[in-house]
């Protein structure tokens, strides 16, 4: 089951959008693939490619992720990067649900800044269940399988990164007043 951060909600900043958007974090508002996969390389483990988008517990031990979390921040510096969506999902400071670790999101914070991180170490189905227990809006993953289990497991809109940009990007988002 996923994990709650300690977190400052301000759900007031949410007000001043027409449509509730949620973000995944890795690969959607943080590009980390590479990242991620060289700190567990460093860590004396190859990142099997079905992993991804999983929670570490599914897949290694608690040693080898305690290794891969030692060596983590500082391969995101040389590694990691956002784009234009990062900065869209901080303006609305919208909730991220990530099946990143609590390691893993710390490491973001540092290097890119607070997110609003609601739900970390979610599987798939965490995700769709948190979505359920929230007002319906946009949510965004870059995860294929995961945008499908929220389609079919909720009433969320479900949107690729690049999609949630172009549409950030082309229409003005804020309400007036």
């Amino acid at each position: 089951m996923g994990v709650w951060p300690k977190s400052t909600i301000h759900p007031d900043v949410l007000k001043t959008y027409k449509r509730r958007w949620v973000f995944d974090l890795d690969n959607t508002l943080v590009y980390t693939h590479t990242a991620v996969i060289q700190a567990y390389k460093a860590a004396g483990v190859i990142m099997p490619p079905e992993a991804w988008g999983r929670p570490w517990r599914e897949w290694t031990t608690q040693d080898v992720h305690d290794r891969k979390c030692k060596l983590y921040p500082h391969i995101l510096k040389r590694y990691a990067w956002t784009d234009e969506l990062f900065l869209h999902a901080m303006s609305m400071y919208a909730p991220v649900i990530t099946g990143a670790s609590e390691a893993a999101v710390i490491a973001l914070r540092e290097l890119f800044g607070e997110l609003n991180v609601q739900l970390m170490e979610a599987t798939r189905l965490d995700k769709v269940n948190w979505l359920n227990e929230h007002p319906v809006g946009i949510y965004v993953d870059d995860d294929e399988g995961t945008r499908a289990l929220v389609k079919e497991g909720t009433s969320w809109e479900v949107m690729t990164p690049a999609q949630a940009l172009q549409q950030l990007s082309s229409q003005p988002e804020k309400t007036s007043g």
